[in-house]
């Protein structure tokens, strides 16, 4: 559970925020790869603009999965391959939105 505050002078930017997330991995590794998974739902409040003159309110959820192969180490360090999915959705259009990615990178082995 998380709560934050962003203090700004800009009306766009700032907000409170209230999160949960929750995650899991596996306890063996599954064809080689040890998994793990993620998934948060956080939503923002925010004051009051030209483009909300009620308030603005987002809602984001967000679902992550990671797999590290821990057998292809060398020197000690292994390839990870991140997946993460997120969409927010607003009350004000132009700010609803979809991210995907994937990321390649290495992580220690020890």
């Amino acid at each position: 559970m998380t709560f934050r505050e962003t203090n700004a002078r800009a009306a766009d930017t700032a907000n409170v925020a209230r999160g949960l997330s929750a995650g899991y991995s596996w306890a063996r590794p599954v064809a080689g790869a040890r998994i793990s998974t993620q998934l948060s739902v956080e939503e923002r409040d925010f004051g009051r603009t030209l483009l909300a003159p009620g308030g603005r309110n987002d809602l984001r959820l967000t679902g992550s999965l990671s797999l590290f192969f821990p057998n292809l180490d060398y020197m000690g360090f292994a390839p990870v391959i991140d997946l993460r999915a997120s969409r927010n959705r607003s009350n004000v259009g132009l700010y609803d939105s979809e991210d995907y990615g994937v990321s390649l990178s290495v992580r220690s082995s020890f």
